[in-house]
Protein backbone atom coordinates (compact mmCIF):
# COMPACT_ATOMS: atom_id res chain seq x y z
CA UNK A 1 0.00 0.00 0.00
CA UNK A 2 1.26 3.42 -0.64
CA UNK A 3 2.31 5.58 1.68
CA UNK A 4 -0.05 8.27 1.27
CA UNK A 5 -3.20 5.90 1.37
CA UNK A 6 -2.59 6.41 5.26
CA UNK A 7 -3.06 10.10 5.00
CA UNK A 8 -6.38 11.88 5.36
CA UNK A 9 -8.70 13.51 3.11
CA UNK A 10 -8.93 17.33 4.14
CA UNK A 11 -10.73 17.35 7.41
CA UNK A 12 -11.84 20.62 9.03
CA UNK A 13 -8.06 21.11 10.93
CA UNK A 14 -6.50 20.27 7.96
CA UNK A 15 -8.74 22.79 5.76
CA UNK A 16 -7.97 25.33 8.45
CA UNK A 17 -4.23 24.85 7.78
CA UNK A 18 -4.41 25.60 4.18
CA UNK A 19 -5.85 28.53 5.20
CA UNK A 20 -4.06 29.79 7.01
CA UNK A 21 -1.22 28.84 4.40
CA UNK A 22 -2.90 30.59 1.55
CA UNK A 23 -3.87 33.81 4.04
CA UNK A 24 0.02 33.94 5.47
CA UNK A 25 1.48 33.58 1.93
CA UNK A 26 -1.20 36.08 0.55
CA UNK A 27 -0.13 38.50 3.65
CA UNK A 28 3.03 38.24 2.58
CA UNK A 29 2.75 39.76 -0.56
CA UNK A 30 1.13 42.51 0.78
CA UNK A 31 3.61 43.23 3.08
CA UNK A 32 6.65 42.71 1.54
CA UNK A 33 4.87 45.07 -1.60
CA UNK A 34 3.60 47.83 0.08
CA UNK A 35 6.90 47.73 2.36
CA UNK A 36 8.26 48.21 -1.34
CA UNK A 37 6.38 50.77 -2.02
CA UNK A 38 7.28 53.37 0.88
CA UNK A 39 9.64 56.42 -0.33
CA UNK A 40 13.21 55.47 1.36
CA UNK A 41 16.40 57.62 1.96
CA UNK A 42 18.48 55.41 0.71
CA UNK A 43 18.34 52.45 -1.45
CA UNK A 44 18.67 49.22 1.19
CA UNK A 45 15.70 51.14 3.54
CA UNK A 46 12.57 49.28 2.32
CA UNK A 47 14.64 46.11 3.44
CA UNK A 48 14.16 47.52 6.50
CA UNK A 49 10.83 48.88 7.23
CA UNK A 50 8.78 46.72 9.45
CA UNK A 51 6.19 46.26 6.76
CA UNK A 52 9.21 44.29 4.83
CA UNK A 53 10.05 42.14 7.82
CA UNK A 54 6.02 41.64 8.53
CA UNK A 55 5.92 39.89 4.81
CA UNK A 56 9.07 37.94 5.95
CA UNK A 57 7.45 36.45 9.05
CA UNK A 58 4.09 35.82 6.87
CA UNK A 59 6.47 33.26 4.55
CA UNK A 60 7.57 31.49 7.89
CA UNK A 61 4.34 30.75 9.05
CA UNK A 62 3.03 29.72 5.44
CA UNK A 63 6.25 27.29 6.03
CA UNK A 64 5.18 25.77 8.73
CA UNK A 65 1.78 25.78 7.69
CA UNK A 66 2.20 23.98 4.54
CA UNK A 67 4.71 21.53 6.10
CA UNK A 68 2.37 20.39 8.68
CA UNK A 69 -0.33 20.20 5.88
CA UNK A 70 1.85 18.25 3.38
CA UNK A 71 2.46 15.37 6.54
CA UNK A 72 -1.72 15.25 7.24
CA UNK A 73 -2.84 15.11 3.43
CA UNK A 74 -1.77 14.09 -0.10
CA UNK A 75 0.65 16.62 -1.67
CA UNK A 76 -1.96 16.92 -4.99
CA UNK A 77 -5.03 17.66 -2.70
CA UNK A 78 -2.60 20.50 -1.34
CA UNK A 79 -1.31 22.01 -4.11
CA UNK A 80 -4.74 21.89 -6.52
CA UNK A 81 -6.42 23.69 -3.57
CA UNK A 82 -2.57 26.04 -3.35
CA UNK A 83 -3.92 27.47 -6.69
CA UNK A 84 -6.05 29.61 -5.30
CA UNK A 85 -3.19 31.90 -4.42
CA UNK A 86 -3.22 33.14 -7.54
CA UNK A 87 -6.57 34.41 -7.77
CA UNK A 88 -6.22 35.84 -3.58
CA UNK A 89 -2.98 37.70 -5.14
CA UNK A 90 -4.88 39.91 -8.00
CA UNK A 91 -7.93 40.48 -5.60
CA UNK A 92 -5.50 42.12 -2.98
CA UNK A 93 -3.73 43.62 -5.99
CA UNK A 94 -6.74 45.62 -6.97
CA UNK A 95 -7.98 46.18 -3.53
CA UNK A 96 -5.02 47.52 -1.69
CA UNK A 97 -2.66 48.59 -4.74
CA UNK A 98 -5.40 50.02 -6.91
CA UNK A 99 -3.63 47.80 -9.75
CA UNK A 100 -5.41 47.14 -13.22
CA UNK A 101 -6.74 44.15 -12.63
CA UNK A 102 -9.21 42.77 -15.84
CA UNK A 103 -11.37 40.07 -16.30
CA UNK A 104 -8.59 38.27 -18.49
CA UNK A 105 -6.59 38.37 -15.20
CA UNK A 106 -9.39 36.71 -13.52
CA UNK A 107 -10.13 34.36 -16.51
CA UNK A 108 -5.91 33.37 -16.42
CA UNK A 109 -6.30 32.34 -12.85
CA UNK A 110 -9.59 30.46 -13.13
CA UNK A 111 -8.01 28.51 -15.99
CA UNK A 112 -5.01 28.26 -14.04
CA UNK A 113 -6.72 26.43 -11.18
CA UNK A 114 -8.96 24.20 -13.14
CA UNK A 115 -5.95 23.16 -15.16
CA UNK A 116 -3.26 22.44 -12.42
CA UNK A 117 -7.01 20.32 -10.35
CA UNK A 118 -7.61 18.41 -13.65
CA UNK A 119 -3.92 17.32 -13.98
CA UNK A 120 -3.44 16.54 -10.60
CA UNK A 121 -6.54 14.30 -10.27
CA UNK A 122 -5.88 13.06 -13.38
CA UNK A 123 -2.77 11.70 -13.03
CA UNK A 124 -3.88 10.22 -9.48
CA UNK A 125 -6.73 8.53 -10.90
CA UNK A 126 -4.60 6.96 -13.62
CA UNK A 127 -1.93 6.21 -10.86
CA UNK A 128 -4.68 4.28 -8.70
CA UNK A 129 -6.10 2.53 -11.56
CA UNK A 130 -2.35 1.16 -12.31
CA UNK A 131 -1.88 2.77 -15.39
CA UNK A 132 0.72 5.15 -16.31
CA UNK A 133 0.13 8.79 -18.02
Amino acid sequence: MRASAYKQQLTAKNFALLGMSLGAQTASVFFIKYGLYIKAPFILMPFLTRYWLLGILCIAVQAVCWQKLLRAVDLSLAYAACSIFVILNLIVCRLAFAETVTLQHFAGGVLLCVGVTIIVFSKKIQYQQGTKA
